[in-house]
């Protein structure tokens, strides 16, 4: 399923966007300098333009963001594989 963003979870949403660079194996020098673009920022949360795949139980798979300036969406990025299917794992049975 797909939803708006919420506030709450800018920091939680960051850190997914985080997660998915690196996975890629970036170098440390260039995620730092990636992380301003990695940001959710509540101001594009309360602009209702961040998008959020979510699982069964409403938990954050990847995050998309409409860019108003260039039109389109900036690079939608997903929670690594082994990390989704790490949550599935440690799921209680009645939660998958």
């Amino acid at each position: 399923m797909i939803r708006l963003a919420r506030l709450d979870e800018a920091g939680a949403l960051t850190a997914l966007c985080r997660r998915s660079k690196a996975h890629w194996g970036y170098n440390d020098d260039f995620l730092r300098l990636a992380a301003p673009a990695l940001l959710v920022d509540a101001e594009a949360i309360g602009e209702r333009r961040v998008f959020v795949s979510v699982d069964r139980n409403d938990r954050a798979l990847g995050v998309a963001r409409l860019d108003i300036e260039a039109p389109g969406v900036a690079e939608p990025l997903s929670q690594p594989r082994a990390a989704v299917l790490e949550e599935h794992r440690s799921a209680p049975q009645g939660a998958r």
